[in-house]
């Protein structure tokens, strides 16, 4: 998760589980700023994955690898 600084400046303030801060870096195209204390999000529930699928994203545009 990206959260703006006092600046406007863009800032990882959250990773998803399992992910890390280098793997973060090499996929963000400028040199990423990093919060003090980066934590972790909640898993997203089978509810919410069916929402998402079914009801949000039907043809799988944007959650393609999800499926």
């Amino acid at each position: 998760m990206l959260e703006p600084d006092e600046t406007g400046e863009m800032i990882l303030t959250a990773l998803h589980p399992g992910k890390t801060v280098e793997e973060a870096k090499t996929n963000t195209g400028w040199n990423l700023k990093i919060a003090a204390q980066v934590r972790v999000t909640e898993l997203v529930t089978e509810k919410e994955l069916q929402i998402l699928r079914d009801e949000l994203d039907p043809t799988g545009i944007y959650l393609k690898s999800a499926a």
